[in-house]
């Protein structure tokens, strides 16, 4: 089982948190991530997303990816939410989901899965930038960290 944690692409300041959208940078860097994805043969078997504008629109560039069950938005996944809920979900054993959220709930995340120390470590990464781990007999590892920086396509 693979999982894609995608954080959200640029969003825009100002406004209600829950209501800022992408910019212009945001929507292009998302794009050529996602791109980038196809081209590796990316196919989640859903999209879990926030319930914020700019990772339900970071989430529909990554349709592209042709997710077999869609774009779900699910609760607790806001910035600062717990991430026990999501751990559970993953537990479920779904195959390949990619889930589109925000630091440093994500971050948390990771660091969780990959058995940081239990204090409140979290990994950061960029907007638009998907963070791959693989599940291999229980443990997880990060396989690779795609910034959009590196995700042109020649």
């Amino acid at each position: 089982m693979n999982l894609y944690i995608v954080r959200h692409g640029k969003a825009a300041k100002g406004a209600k948190d829950r209501l800022r959208p992408l910019t212009k940078r945001g929507i292009r860097e998302t794009s050529t991530v996602a791109s980038f994805l196809k081209r590796l043969g990316v196919q989640p078997s859903v999209i879990w997303h926030s319930d914020r504008v700019r990772a339900v629109e970071t989430a529909r560039i990554l349709e592209i990816l042709q997710p077999k069950r869609g774009l779900i938005e699910q609760k607790h996944m806001g910035p600062d939410d717990p991430i026990v809920p999501m751990l559970r979900l993953i537990e479920k054993g779904e195959s390949d989901v990619m889930i589109v959220g925000h630091l440093p709930h994500l971050g948390k995340l990771v660091a969780n899965l990959i058995n940081a120390k239990k204090s409140d470590d979290i990994l950061r990464f960029p907007p638009s930038t998907t963070v791959i781990l693989t599940d291999q007999e229980g443990e997880w590892s990060i396989e690779a960290v795609l910034p959009p920086a590196l995700a042109v396509i020649r």
